[in-house]
């Protein structure tokens, strides 16, 4: 029977070793912005519409008298529009990598990479999109003008459903990722807390989670060697 590790899943994460032998974490996931999840579904839009009007034409020049085609031309491509975001969201998601050692935290991207003190005191935190505000009160204009017209309407929420992934360095916030989904940006939060618990209690650092006898035990002047 597989014993389960609380690092599986995603985020993908690797249990290393530095150049000191020490343990050390790297994390990979994979995410959307708000921005490429609006691409997305653009994207998956676009390709339901161009589809049907492909298949429509297709069965206006081949079948002399269409009947059902013409109806299965027009509503397949939609009933399928799930399969066009979901190749669309991993064809517009990005990958970040994160490198954890005792010392500190390495966080690489599209636009370079930024390196952190983790024997500072510090954190991860998930605060709301700066835009959420903004959003939800425009949006709320425009619900309230078509409702004064007799229409309902509903708008999706972007920013609403995305978060800032911050590390808290000495109380000071600095943004490394933007994330657009909820379960996403909890899940790599979750994993990065747990990977700076066992990291702080290897270095005797904090009273964290060990995954071993020997992180009970830190080097101290009466060691034996």
């Amino acid at each position: 029977m597989k014993q389960i590790s609380p690092f599986d899943g995603a985020p993908k994460t690797e249990i290393v070793t530095d150049d000191q032998g020490r343990r050390a974490f790297i994390v990979t996931p994979r995410y959307l912005t708000p921005w490429r999840f609006k691409v997305a579904r653009f994207a998956a839009n676009v390709t339901a519409w161009a589809l049907m009007f492909a298949l429509v034409f297709l069965v206006d020049r081949t079948v002399s008298e269409p009947g059902w085609e013409v109806l299965a031309a027009i509503v397949s491509p939609w009933v399928l529009w799930q399969l066009w975001f979901v190749v669309a969201r991993f064809m517009c998601s990005r990958t970040a990598r994160f490198e954890l050692t005792e010392d500190t935290l390495k966080v690489g991207g599209l636009f370079g990479s930024r390196k952190f003190d983790r024997t500072i005191p510090n954190s991860f935190a998930l605060p709301p999109h700066n835009s959420a505000i903004a959003e939800q009160r425009k949006h709320e204009l425009i619900v309230r003008q078509e409702a004064s017209k007799g229409r309902v309407i509903a708008k999706m929420p972007i920013y609403a459903n995305s978060w800032h992934l911050s590390f808290v360095y000495l109380g000071q916030r600095n943004d490394l990722l933007t994330i657009y989904g909820q379960q996403d940006a909890e899940a790599l939060l979750c994993r990065l807390q747990a990977c700076n618990e066992v990291l702080n209690r290897q270095a005797g650092l904090a009273e964290g989670l060990s995954m071993s006898a020997d992180d009970d035990w830190t080097d101290s002047p009466g060691d034996v060697g």
